[in-house]
């Protein structure tokens, strides 16, 4: 998803939707260990190898979707409170892609530029357009992702519910 985004150039990665619905459906270890995975193939074969450092983003989702999941937030069936864990990892997610971009001097993603362009329009400040850019990218970012998940968990449990009963 994170490739496709990046072709159409779009302000959106939908790249952590597959370490939370790993957090889901097998805990914390399998969606650190799918988010790991994912960023260090995809750092060296698509991104640039400098862009490893985004599985430390990965393991922070992967830490945030487990306790809201825990807590019940990731249910379709509680779109509210579905709703808030995506804006809350957002807040959270974008605090540590604004440390990770200044530590490691990464380029911004040229798919952000016009909403990084679209603030500083607003504001004339280039560090306030920098930091509104990453909280609205990263919780719309977030909460599409985590709808993703809640949708994908019905339709694979519902598909293993049904695989279960044809057996019978």
């Amino acid at each position: 998803s994170s490739v496709l985004m990046t072709v159409l150039s779009w302000p959106f990665f939908i790249d952590s939707w597959g370490t939370s619905l790993a957090v889901v459906l097998g805990g914390l270890r399998w969606g650190m260990l799918s988010g790991i995975i994912y960023n260090v193939v995809m750092a060296f074969t698509f991104w640039g190898t400098a862009s490893w450092v985004w599985l430390f983003c990965s393991v922070w989702i992967a830490i945030l979707t487990s306790f809201f999941n825990k807590a019940g937030w990731i249910d379709l069936h509680k779109p509210g409170k579905l709703l808030g864990a995506g804006i809350i990892i957002g807040l959270l997610n974008s605090v540590a892609v604004a440390i990770i971009t200044s530590v490691s001097k990464l380029p911004l993603y040229h798919g952000i530029m016009s909403v990084n362009q679209f603030f500083l329009k607003l504001t004339g400040s280039p560090n306030t357009a920098s930091i509104v850019e990453k909280i609205a990218v990263e919780v719309a970012d977030k909460t599409i992702s985590l709808l993703l998940v809640a949708v994908a968990v019905i339709f694979i449990r519902d598909f293993f519910n049904w695989n279960r009963l044809e057996k019978k």
